[in-house]
């Protein structure tokens, strides 16, 4: 595997858990507070996602994975991680770490989820998505290794 985000063993991709969404079933929002209500109550799997300035450009998609995680009830720990002005927040983390207010124009963050009912599959989804993205935020199962400048956020595996 890699020191830091994404697995570039073979073996790692193919591990797709039985019953693994759809990439159509995913949901795809622009992080902010204003989103809350479009975010549903029921337990899933949740991606939040770095797009890259030049996803517009012609022939060039990119999309990095920050934070990967599981929730009991999605709208509530979206919540959680986007309230107020709490600095320890996991929005206020990514946006202090990318310098979001000088690089606000060309950085766009996205909460992606899809809904997952079967806690087994919830846990095993999540734990795919870690292995093979290595988030940089996930403390919790992730590849990567934190930088000084750039603190890890602990993944919480709570009622939320």
């Amino acid at each position: 595997m890699l020191g830091h985000g994404w697995s570039n063993e073979i073996e790692t991709w193919k591990a797709i858990p039985k019953g693994m969404p759809d990439s159509k079933e995913w949901v795809v929002l622009p992080f902010s507070n204003s989103i809350l209500e479009l975010i549903t109550t029921s337990s899933g799997v949740y991606i939040i996602f770095l797009e890259s300035p030049y996803h517009s450009s012609k022939n060039l998609t990119f999309s990095t994975p920050l934070y990967t995680g599981l929730a009991s009830n999605l709208k509530a720990r979206f919540n959680d991680h986007s309230r107020g002005n709490d600095r320890n927040n996991l929005f206020n983390k990514i946006r202090e770490s990318l310098d979001f207010q000088r690089n606000r124009r060309n950085v766009k963050i996205f909460y992606s989820y899809v809904i997952i009912k079967e806690y087994s599959l919830l846990r095993a989804c999540e734990q795919y998505l870690i292995n093979i993205y290595g988030p940089v935020y996930n403390k919790i199962n992730s590849i990567g290794k934190a930088k000084k400048h750039n603190p890890r956020i602990d993944a919480t595996l709570g009622n939320r």
